[in-house]
């Protein structure tokens, strides 16, 4: 009963876009052992950083978000774990509020401003780990009013004039992929433009070599078993064609 309040209050502020009202409410589950699952994100991490210094007040809630991941990989085969709702509460309060508690940043007025890029990819990153826990919460079967909102807000940031999603790419294919697992048919296809873009700007050649870095940043293969093969046949056939036509 008592993490009604803080329920509701991360849900009003997902919803929202905005700050939580309330801390993180004690008994949340926030000390997770993620044992080797995140040791390829955190040497990503470590990469960014030294090139995209300004995206290093991401770290907390992108590695919140990783820990949750790890501790439902750790449970997931068991059935009744996703009829837990008091346990889903107690562990997706904690990454949301991370999440939500980010301070916005305006995108530069000048697409050639050094940040402008990496601007425009934090807020991608951002709206993608909303986008995953929302639906980590649909799976816990609670109901995520959220989800296409964020979606929906999502495809106008992938939007943005003259980004260079290349930035830190393998965290923006990770958000893209995210993106496109979630997305209905008809705003899926932009995404996979995007990844494909990415896939061509650093050299990549078939959709497993972005599955495997996908999987290896933030991922729970419970959640997009149903979804993975049909998205990533998509992503290898625009990048067949658009390679035949020298695009």
């Amino acid at each position: 009963m008592y993490l009604r309040g803080y329920r509701f209050d991360v849900t009003g502020a997902a919803f929202r876009n905005t700050f939580p009202l309330f801390g993180v409410p004690n008994g949340s589950i926030t000390d997770i052992d993620t044992r080797n699952d995140t040791i390829y994100f955190k040497m990503l991490l470590e990469s960014w950083d030294k090139n995209c210094p300004y995206l290093g007040d991401i770290h907390s809630a992108l590695l919140a978000t990783a820990a949750v991941a790890s501790y439902v990989n750790q449970r997931c085969r068991n059935a009744e774990f996703w009829r837990d709702d008091m346990t889903a509460a107690r562990l997706l309060i904690p990454a949301l509020h991370a999440v939500l508690s980010l301070e916005g940043r305006a995108l530069p007025d000048d697409p050639l401003d050094q940040m402008y890029s990496g601007i425009a990819a934090r807020e991608a990153f951002r709206r993608s780990l909303l986008i995953f826990l929302a639906s980590l919460k649909t799976k816990f079967g609670v109901a995520s009013v959220e989800l296409n909102r964020h979606l929906r807000d999502f495809q106008e940031i992938s939007k943005i004039p003259h980004v260079d999603w290349s930035v830190v790419p393998e965290l923006n294919l990770w958000a893209h992929t995210i993106a496109a697992l979630e997305a209905g048919n008809d705003q899926r296809s932009w995404h996979v433009s995007v990844v494909v873009g990415i896939m061509k700007s650093v050299g990549f050649t078939s959709s497993q070599q972005v599955l495997d870095i996908v999987t290896g940043v933030i991922w729970v293969e419970a959640l997009f078993e149903d979804k993975v093969a049909s998205l990533f046949s998509e992503i290898d056939s625009l990048l067949a064609s658009t390679s035949v036509r020298g695009l």
